[in-house]
């Protein structure tokens, strides 16, 4: 499901409405589930976000007005880091990861991803969210940084 979003917090709005069309078009989610949020633009803002919402299903449907299939190809080599806690200190993480991405000379070579892991579907308290950011990345040459 894409959606140009206003904030991060609209996530929280936008994942179950991808899970209510997702019921309604009878998708059964891959086991073991990987949910991401892939963020379709370079650099981080603050609002006017372009998002697209995954959920790894059994099986390719109809595209709905809202829900397209996709097939993602296979990412070759991503820089990833687990952060626990709540989504407003994700950042730090997020710096730690671009951090090491620049001192080991790898350049960034997809879009950035952020897998749900544990969260407020499973989780009552924010200090055992569980989310891995995959930054998918190559070391400059086009074999290998297509992803």
């Amino acid at each position: 499901m894409e959606q140009r979003i206003q904030s991060y917090d609209a996530l929280f709005e936008l994942m179950p409405e991808m899970g209510a069309q997702k019921e309604l078009l009878g998708c059964e989610c891959a086991q073991p589930e990987y949910c991401f949020t892939h963020y379709l633009e370079p650099g981080y803002k603050e609002e006017d976000i372009l998002v697209e919402i995954c959920q790894s299903v059994t099986e390719k449907k109809q595209d709905s007005g809202q829900i397209t299939f996709k097939v993602f190809l296979k990412v070759s080599k991503a820089a990833c880091i687990f952060y626990k806690g709540s989504y407003n200190t994700l950042h730090k993480s997020y710096a730690m990861l671009l951090q090491y991405i620049e001192e080991n000379g790898y350049e960034i070579c997809g879009s950035i991803r952020e897998s749900y892991i544990e969260g407020v579907w499973n989780k009552e308290s924010e200090q055992e969210w569980l989310t891995e950011i995959q930054i998918p990345v190559g070391t400059g040459s086009l074999t290998q940084c297509i992803c």
